[in-house]
């Protein structure tokens, strides 16, 4: 039998949710390689997220571009690599070093996900070996479509404001021992509640059943939340501790939550140039609940 795809702060969340068995039948459909199909889409797309570790062994990250919407930012190069083209020199990347990566084509409300090792990098970019691959459902992306290359952005909303409008944002979780991944979250704007100053309260709606970024933060609570402002092409990224919730009395005002992540942010990066891509909101998901009530 071929072993399990699942770290154990996985499995734990899995059996916690009375998953296991979905899971495990889901959990089939990572691969170690590349395919055809998941190949050719990989090589449409002009931007990923990159979850990272920074110098102080963090998960972060990042929109990584192609500059333009026809011009791809990976290339497969064979079924178990890929090379991200786009300079990352700055992000302090070595060998050896893990990485996570969402490829999402949101006007399709597709996505891939891939994790592994970077291998090498330099001016053609980076050199990815791929340990994980596989593609997730289309459940709570809002489409929008790629429009041009946008100038300079305008100034930014009061980050709280922010927070309260997205209906979009982006974590990185894990550690170098347990991988990182780099995943999606949506809802209607408001789904992200903030009971505090410093905490954001995020419902976690039912999904592939695998708990990828919550196991992680199961075992390594630090993690990294991005914002995107798709209209203008800035990002602004949350940096801190994430904990699943159970049973919280606050689950009640989260139409369609099945759990909670509390998440105590530590430090915040505003990156006002991001990307030079710019999106047109089209529509809501179908499947998104409700906001907090």
């Amino acid at each position: 039998m071929d072993p399990s795809p699942f770290h154990s702060g996985e499995l734990t969340l899995q059996q916690r949710a009375g998953v296991s068995a979905l899971a495990q039948r889901v959990g089939r459909g990572i691969r170690p390689a590349l395919s055809q199909h998941l190949g050719d889409f990989l090589a449409e797309q002009p931007f990923v997220l990159l979850a990272y570790l920074d110098a102080e062994e963090r998960p972060r990250l990042r929109l990584v571009d192609s500059g333009a919407p026809e011009r791809p930012v990976l290339e497969p190069l064979d079924a178990e690599h890929v090379q991200l083209l786009a300079d990352v020199g700055a992000l302090g990347l070595r060998p050896g070093d893990p990485f996570g990566l969402l490829a999402i084509e949101l006007a399709t409300r597709s996505r891939v996900r891939l994790n592994g090792t970077f291998e090498a990098s330099g001016e053609g970019g980076a050199r990815l070996r791929l340990e994980q691959v596989y593609g997730n459902c289309p459940k709570y992306i809002q489409a929008r479509g790629l429009v041009h290359v946008g100038a300079e952005p305008g100034a930014l909303a009061p980050l709280a404001e922010r927070i309260a409008q997205a209906d979009t944002f982006f974590i990185a979780t894990g550690s170098r021992a347990l991988g990182l991944d780099a995943s999606h979250r949506g809802g209607r704007p408001g789904f992200i509640h903030q009971p505090a100053p410093g905490q954001l309260l995020v419902p976690d709606y039912k999904g592939n059943a695998m708990f990828n970024s919550l196991g992680n933060v199961e075992l390594s609570p630090q993690a990294a939340l991005l914002l995107v402002d798709f209209a203008r092409g800035s990002a602004t990224e949350l940096l801190g501790r994430g904990q699943v919730l159970w049973d919280d009395p606050r689950q009640a005002e989260f139409p369609g939550a099945e759990r909670l992540l509390r998440f105590d942010i530590e430090s915040v990066e505003e990156r006002p140039r991001e990307t030079a891509l710019r999106w047109r909101f089209e529509s809501y998901s179908p499947f998104d609940p409700p906001p907090h009530a």
